[in-house]
């Protein structure tokens, strides 16, 4: 991805990592400072990841 923003490197948050359920609003900060088109190529990124374990899973 071309964005320098990435879950590992999330932008810097103003408020608190985690709500009181647990979600992890990095995720969400790091999500929504991608434009459209990056958002995209990280969804299709992680489809190819599930395909490519499904597919190992088949032929183990």
């Amino acid at each position: 991805m071309s964005n320098s923003h990435s879950p590992e490197t999330p932008v810097q948050p103003a408020g608190p990592n985690y709500t009181e359920s647990g979600v992890d609003l990095t995720l969400i900060r790091w999500h929504i400072s991608l434009t459209p088109a990056q958002r995209l190529e990280a969804l299709t990124n992680n489809i190819r990841a599930i395909l490519r374990l499904r597919d190992a899973r088949k032929r183990a």
